[in-house]
């Protein structure tokens, strides 16, 4: 399978209609921020978060989305500075996240009642999207 066009260019293209990974250059270290998107349930997941989440965010309200899910693949600061002002606006949103790195996000976080601990092979649904954790 090759990787979508919209997705293989030297810079993110931001939301494309009806297709269901948006990809989001972000802030002074140009971090790549995802949006995972079902179309059908206009539902959504974000993809390592970090703090300036404007663009994804207006996207997903331009668009009818509602975000259900915030997925972190790891814990390093800039890839989830986002997350504590994510679960104060989207206080029913599940935050999907290895057990392993529990305890390197702030406490706000970590006594959030939405956590789901990955494992590998669990299966996260966003709407009728299947994703797949695979731990590394």
């Amino acid at each position: 399978m090759n990787l979508p066009s919209h997705l293989s260019g030297i810079e993110a293209k931001g939301l494309i209609h009806g297709e269901p990974i948006a990809q989001f250059e972000i802030g002074d270290f140009r971090n790549l921020v995802y949006l995972v998107l079902d179309w059908k349930s206009r539902t959504a997941g974000i993809v390592d978060p970090q703090s300036d989440l404007i663009k994804p965010l207006e996207a997903l309200s331009q668009n009818g989305f509602r975000l259900t899910t915030i997925l972190l693949t790891h814990t390093h600061w800039d890839h989830i500075a986002g997350v504590p002002e994510l679960i104060r606006s989207f206080p029913n949103t599940q935050l999907v996240i290895h057990g392993m790195d529990l305890h390197r996000l702030p406490e706000e976080v970590r006594s959030y009642g939405g956590i789901i601990k990955a494992t590998n092979h669990l299966t996260v649904r966003i709407g009728k999207t299947s994703l797949q954790v695979i731990h590394t």
